[in-house]
């Protein structure tokens, strides 16, 4: 107990002296020395324009794209005006990694050719240019053409590879009265090429 209140005084001191004094060059030495860290700067992610335009000479394809998207049914869109093309707006855009997806009418209400009529002429290794908003060309080479039947989802045309891919889609087959659809989808894939 005869020590208790020395304890007690002993403690009183310390905490005046830790609390009132100034440590903020305890740890400085009389030659400045400065670490330099590097500043984190973020990358930004290129981000590809709007497609706006589809090209494929070898068709005489050159014709305006607008956004798509799906009905009520779940059935992707395709533009009410026969001779334009419509990009799927739930997938990627074209240039972008992963499975852009062009869609357009075979023929119109008349049975005369519309935009895709004659899709199925393209082979591997044609070409197909896409122009942005930004004034972007981008080229895709055709790597293959598949028909499906007419039931199947879009998302059995997308692709799980890391490529930029681009799928353009039409009718095929024949036309099915009952259903108002022809019986198949014509599907041609390309990889871009630049």
């Amino acid at each position: 107990m005869k020590y208790f209140y020395l304890n007690i005084f002993l403690i009183t001191i310390l905490i005046f002296i830790f609390t009132n004094t100034d440590y903020s060059n305890v740890f400085s030495s009389s030659i400045s020395t400065k670490i330099a860290f590097p500043t984190m700067i973020p990358t930004p992610t290129p981000t590809i324009a709007l497609p706006v335009r589809l090209i494929v000479q070898k068709l005489s394809i050159n014709t305006l794209i607008e956004p798509v998207s799906v009905d009520v049914n779940n059935i992707v869109e395709v533009p009410d005006d026969w001779d334009k093309a419509g990009w799927y707006s739930k997938a990627v855009k074209p240039g972008e990694a992963g499975t852009a997806v062009i869609v357009g009418h075979y023929d119109n209400q008349l049975g005369d050719p519309a935009i895709f009529y004659y899709l199925n002429q393209l082979e591997k290794g044609d070409k197909i240019m896409v122009l942005t908003g930004d004034n972007k060309e981008l080229y895709f080479i055709v790597k293959q053409k598949a028909t499906l039947p007419y039931w199947s989802s879009i998302d059995d045309l997308m692709s799980t590879d890391k490529n930029r891919n681009l799928i353009l889609v039409t009718c095929a087959g024949w036309w099915n009265q009952a259903l108002q659809s022809y019986s198949e989808r014509l599907v041609v894939s390309a990889v871009r090429d630049n």
